[in-house]
């Protein structure tokens, strides 16, 4: 093996952070700054016999580290220097790199991501001067792991930047060791409260995750298959028949098992998902009836972001998984990580997306770790026995729910699989002191697998979608950043899985009838079908699980199944069906710069939602503008809202034609009128205060998911008599109906508003300060 060693005495005098020393993430540079309290030594073999090297060179204290390297402590001095440079088998060496909030090791190995597909990485290689490195895909399209031997580790960061600004390239860094392990938590006492809570745990009744109702319907499909993405697993008794192969990373032969004693941790989860019913052993899991797959990504305690990319790619791919757990995070974020969970949400599952579901972290109140924060990812926090959120448990902006487990004092943990014998937490074969958010995880893993075991078509936003709709509201009412959605519960997402799945046939018909069904589900018994009283445009008639809609004129009707559901009541699964030509009935417009009138010197700024009736489904829109003077401007829309660019003064005359399958539907005919808005100090109503600026209000992000921050530019600066005034924020649907409020201070000029608990849509976000008002528009996405 080639020799490769650089002097540690220059690599070590780095200090500070630097312009030359970073990284980029989604086109974001992270600083860094070189630590040289530690360095890191990765050898061409895994011998442990290298830690003689720390014994007769002086170094305090030596670990192995990974499955090639040893990280060194306090290796500083001129001896230790010279006891390296006699070592035959040093491929590369590094101090740890400081970021603002953790750190990272650097190891010989260059990942990018590629943007014109596999053929391109030769012509990659020889662009820079990599030609006669080795390289292998991660298991995502275009994505590659170089083996870089050519420099220490500034050139490594150094060529790893310039390639990422390269436009054949989406992004490229380094391969990192970052402080990415497990969401542990310490000792707790027994009790499976978190299924079904009684109070057993001195805790308050009603507190799980609503499972035992969910088991009416299914304990989960045999071919369904869960990846749980941890420390690994073995072949427990609670689970015995139903492990399938996995990965270990580094070692084609591992199969997923765990890689030392101690490491329990994958096994307590894969309990929680997945332990057998009435076996006369052990625990109940949430999904027993499902398939399990060890992915051991912690074989030696640590693993590198290539390892874990290529080990999530090989449990949506290679693994079949349609289900990732992963109660683990923390550390910087990485490219690799993020675009294999991209590719596993989006290819897996034969192009529907597997379900990834992460842990929100350990670390108290600060923002979901790495790599639960990514989109499309099912965060989950933690709350006690009470329901109330755990001091542990990591929040904010991604978050979607929160699950049962132990409190800050260790009260009411979770019982759960451990390791079988002695390699485990506990000398038994089952532990009573799991938690922390690690615990919660595997439970809505569970509940994802329920879901699958419901309809396995869905896609990964409907299956999301069941799982936030369906929670048990806690906390303040709607979406927040503590709680998300509430506390997960398995019944009702059952429901919203059948609700996302819907009634089968035609949203639009043309013809004089049209047939409908919907499934029958274990556990929930069908009752019949309905439309709404005193509908007299469509006819109604049934068989069983079947339905058929008759023409009478033309007509949007909702149509709806009912079922008895085992979670306690009856549930509706609605279709709004269009018949015949699309029904327009308003046309709104928005961003009105004066009251009643549009700024024609704003071109391009005015903005007119095109607001239907829920299930008009018309395809298109065709809209004339007639202008003062000249010729009338004809175009096609192919979304929600079109765009009129007013260019002169007078009074203008607009038509909004809907269009679909069947043809052309009525249309929607209005006037406004654009005056030259530079007439007036501030856009304001007339006889109203005015503000310092008049340049109102702006909302972003738009479209937004769960928070949009409203920002005032200038108009709040207004003085009342006897003192300064509040502003009233309105969020309004377009139908002008007030769906949410915000008081705020005078001079708070950036408000967040909480819109997760809000249906997608188009809204209006409305403030009034005195007799100033201004309005934006703002779309909400699911």
């Amino acid at each position: 093996m080639r020799k490769l060693f650089y002097p540690l005495m220059l690599l070590l005098s780095i200090h500070g952070y630097g312009q030359d020393l970073y990284y980029t993430y989604h086109g974001k540079k992270i600083p860094l700054k070189a630590d040289s309290s530690a360095v890191y030594v990765e050898f061409d073999k895994p011998e442990s016999a290298k830690l003689n090297l720390a014994k007769n060179s002086g170094v305090s204290s030596a670990i192995l580290y990974g499955t090639q390297g040893i990280l060194f402590h306090n290796a500083r001095n001129e001896f230790w220097n010279k006891a390296v440079s006699r070592e035959k088998n040093i491929l590369f060496s590094t101090p740890i790199l400081r970021t603002e909030k953790s750190f990272i090791i650097p190891r010989p190995f260059i990942l990018l991501q590629l943007k014109n597909g596999e053929g391109a990485i030769k012509a990659v290689l020889d662009k820079y001067a990599l030609g006669d490195s080795k390289y292998e895909s991660l298991g995502s399209p275009g994505m590659y792991k170089i083996t870089y031997l050519k420099g220490p580790y500034r050139e490594l960061l150094k060529i790893c930047n310039r390639i990422a600004e390269d436009k054949n390239i989406t992004w490229c860094e380094p391969d990192f060791f970052s402080d990415i392990k497990p969401h542990r938590r310490g000792p707790l006492y027994p009790d499976q409260y978190y299924l079904n809570n009684t109070g057993q745990s001195g805790g308050t009744a009603g507190v799980d995750i609503r499972a035992e109702g969910a088991w009416l319907s299914t304990t989960g499909a045999g071919t369904l298959r869960v990846a749980v993405i941890d420390e690994g697993m073995d072949a427990h008794e609670d689970y015995a028949g139903r492990l399938l192969s996995g990965y270990t990373i580094g070692n084609p032969s591992g199969n997923g098992a765990p890689g030392y004693a101690g490491a329990y941790h994958g096994v307590a989860c894969t309990g929680i998902i997945g332990a057998t019913h009435n076996n006369g052993l052990g625990i109940r899991g949430v999904a027993p009836g499902v398939q399990l797959i060890p992915v051991n990504i912690f074989p030696s305690g640590v693993a590198s972001d290539a390892d874990i990319a290529a080990a999530i790619n090989w449990a949506w791919n290679s693994g079949a998984a349609d289900v990732l757990s992963c109660s683990w995070g923390g550390g910087e974020p990485s490219n690799a990580i993020r675009d294999a969970f991209n590719s596993a949400m989006t290819l897996g599952r034969g192009g529907l997306g597997s379900i990834v579901v992460a842990s929100s972290g350990n670390g108290g109140n600060e923002d979901a770790s790495f790599p639960s924060n990514l989109p499309g990812i099912i965060t989950v926090g933690a709350c006690d026995h009470n329901g109330v959120v755990c001091g542990y448990s990591q929040r904010g902006a991604s978050m979607d729910v929160v699950a049962p487990s132990a409190d800050d004092d260790d009260a009411g943990g979770i019982f759960t699989t451990d390791r079988m014998g002695a390699n485990g937490a506990n000398a038994g074969n089952y532990m009573n002191n799991f938690g922390g958010t690690s615990a919660a995880c595997p439970q809505v893993s569970g509940i994802a697998a329920l879901i699958l075991s419901i309809n396995p078509n869905l896609t990964v936003s409907q299956v999301t979608n069941a799982i936030q709709r369906s929670a048990t509201d806690v906390g303040p009412a709607g979406f927040d950043h503590i709680y998300g959605f509430g506390r997960a519960n398995a019944c009702r997402a059952l429901e919203q899985a059948i609700i996302e799945t819907g009634i089968s046939g035609p949203a639009v018909f043309c013809g004089s009838s049209a047939s409908y069904s919907i499934s029958n589900y274990p556990g929930f018994t069908f009752q019949g079908w309905s439309i709404p009283v005193g509908e007299t445009r469509v006819t109604l008639s049934t068989n069983g699980n079947s339905a058929t809609l008759t023409k009478l004129m033309d007509a949007a009707v909702m149509l709806t199944a009912t079922y008895t559901s085992p979670c306690g009541g009856t549930m509706a699964v609605n279709k709004v069906v269009t018949i015949g030509l699309p029904i327009l009935t308003t046309v709104n417009i928005e961003n009105l710069n004066y009251p009643g009138n549009i700024c024609y010197t704003d071109p391009f700024n005015n903005a007119y939602p095109i607001m239907e009736p829920p299930g008009s489904h018309a395809d298109y829109f065709d809209v004339t503008v007639t202008p003062p003077t000249g010729s009338p401007n004809n175009f096609t829309t192919f979304g929600t809202e079109f765009v009129v660019p007013v260019r002169r003064p007078g009074t203008h005359t607009i038509s909004v034609t809907p269009v679909n399958a069947c043809g052309t539907g009525a249309a929607v005919v209005f006037d406004f009128d654009a005056v030259d808005c530079s007439l007036f100090s501030a856009r304001s109503a007339p006889g109203s205060k005015t503000s310092a600026s008049g340049k109102g209000i702006t909302v972003s992000p738009n479209p937004a998911y769960k928070t949009a921050v409203v920002t005032f530019n200038g108009q709040q600066k207004i003085s009342k008599t006897g003192g300064m005034q509040s502003t009233e924020i309105r969020v309004l649907d377009m139908n002008g109906a007030v769906k949410l409020t915000k008081r705020v201070p005078q001079g708070t000029n950036n408000v967040p508003l909480e819109i997760g608990g809000l249906p997608a849509g188009m809204y209006i976000v409305e403030t009034r300060n005195g007799g100033v008002s201004h309005t934006a528009k703002l779309m909400v996405t699911r």
